[in-house]
């Protein structure tokens, strides 16, 4: 139960010497008995924030409404350092040592929940890579044509487009829709994605079975991969049976990831 002039929820810790107060209504003179210069009094009636700014022996004291005029609500989580701006709809977060951090996480008013930091990415082959494999070779993404960046939310790909390294660790969603064409009288192939823990063959096939007359295989797959901060994600394939490697990466062919959790 609140009463004027005692101290409540948030008393000065080690992360703060100013104590914090919280009442249904907003403070008055007859509250400065236990309050201290740059104390800080939350109405939670009108979600208000007040610090006392002066006070005198003769009782008198001036409470600082400092949420006044102010459209952006304002918010302390226990032990904060003080009280900061809170752009709209943003998401605080504390690590200990800064325990009031505005994160660039954004929840709407109906709930969508957007990150702007969180790692996703996407990029596409705009020309042929041509005379990749077919004899057996294994061919990385990238190597001799960089891949087109549709996105890179975190800056996480390097030069080729088609190297991802991971910036923090948690469970990534990899894709890949690969196309391959002349691949003339290739029996043997496999796509792959291949990160440091392991690598998924995520499509074996024999060439000869799946081609058309333009000898064209094209399929799309899909990881769900464990990756630790640093850990890279690349793409690759390889084609066996044509006698050279004559097999083409054909444009069109899109690569893409992002972290689905931590």
């Amino acid at each position: 139960m609140f009463f004027p002039g005692d101290p409540l929820n948030y008393p000065p810790n080690s992360l703060s010497p100013v104590a914090r107060y919280d009442s249904a209504r907003a403070p008055t003179n007859s509250d400065i008995k236990n309050f201290n210069i740059g104390d800080e009094w939350l109405d939670t009636t009108n979600n208000e924030w007040y610090k006392l700014t002066s006070k005198s022996t003769n009782g008198s004291a001036l409470w600082c409404n400092i949420c006044a005029g102010s459209t952006v609500p304002l918010s302390v989580p226990d032990g904060g350092t003080g009280l900061v701006s809170i752009s709209q709809n943003a998401v605080v977060v504390g690590d200990g040592t800064d325990p009031l951090v505005v994160s660039t996480v954004r929840v709407s008013d109906n709930g969508e929940m957007t990150n702007p930091s969180q790692p996703a990415f996407a990029a596409t082959l705009n020309s042929g890579d041509n005379d990749v494999t077919g004899d057996g070779a294994t061919y990385i993404f990238g190597t001799n044509v960089a891949f087109t960046v549709l996105f890179d939310q975190g800056a996480d790909l390097d030069a080729s487009g088609a190297l991802f390294t991971a910036p923090v660790a948690g469970r990534y969603n990899f894709f890949t829709l690969s196309n391959t064409r002349q691949t003339g009288t290739a029996t043997q192939g496999s796509y792959r994605i291949v990160t440091s823990n392991r690598t998924f063959i995520v499509t074996a096939f024999n060439p000869e079975n799946c081609r058309n007359a333009g000898g064209p295989c094209n399929f799309t797959s899909n990881v769900l991969a464990d990756m630790a901060i640093a850990d890279t994600t690349f793409f690759e394939v390889s084609m066996n049976g044509n006698g050279a490697d004559t097999i083409d990466l054909s444009t069109d062919t899109n690569i893409g990831g992002n972290l689905v959790v931590a």
